[in-house]
Formats: structure tokens, C-alpha cells, sequence
């Protein structure tokens, strides 16, 4: 299911795969994608939407610039997303 897929994108980063930029910003754009099906299809209510948008933001601009790319301000951000998810 899709909370489960979320934990899969971010177990698979937090492992050291894919930390480089492009992979990153691979992660965030399906983290954001999952979020939005969820969303869609129910299976977080509206606080644990508010809440995982609010745990996007930082993702999104962990990558916006791969100039600044920070793979530790990555994986904080991503830690925090994690946090957030439903289980």
C-alpha cells in the first residue's frame, strides 16, 4: 500500500542508495507523488496530510539547487518526513 511504499523510498535512501542528487530528487518527487495518492484514495486523514506536506517542504528544498545539494540536509529532511508518515 502506499504508506508502505513511502517507507520503502525512504528505508532505501537512509541505506546509502541513491544519496546523490539526481537520486534524491527521484525520492522527493515519489514521496510526493504517494503523498498525493494517499491523499486521493483516503488512507491518511487530514491532520496526517497537513502533516506530511508540511514534511515536504524541507525535501523539496533539500533539492531544489543542485549547486547547494546537501546529502546530510537530505537525509534530516527525509528523517523527518519518515517521522510523519502514518504506520
Amino acid at each position: 500500500d502506499a504508506i508502505a511504499l513511502a517507507h520503502s523510498v525512504v528505508v532505501t535512501a537512509l541505506d546509502g542508495n541513491d544519496l546523490d542528487y539526481s537520486g534524491a530528487q527521484q525520492q522527493v518527487m515519489a514521496l510526493g507523488s504517494i503523498v498525493a495518492a494517499m491523499k486521493a484514495l483516503g488512507f491518511a486523514d487530514a491532520p496526517q496530510l497537513a502533516a506530511l506536506d508540511d514534511a515536504l517542504g524541507p525535501l523539496y528544498t533539500a533539492v531544489a539547487d543542485d549547486q547547494k545539494y546537501d546529502p546530510d540536509a537530505y537525509v534530516t529532511a527525509l528523517k523527518a518526513f519518515d517521522a510523519k508518515v502514518p504506520q
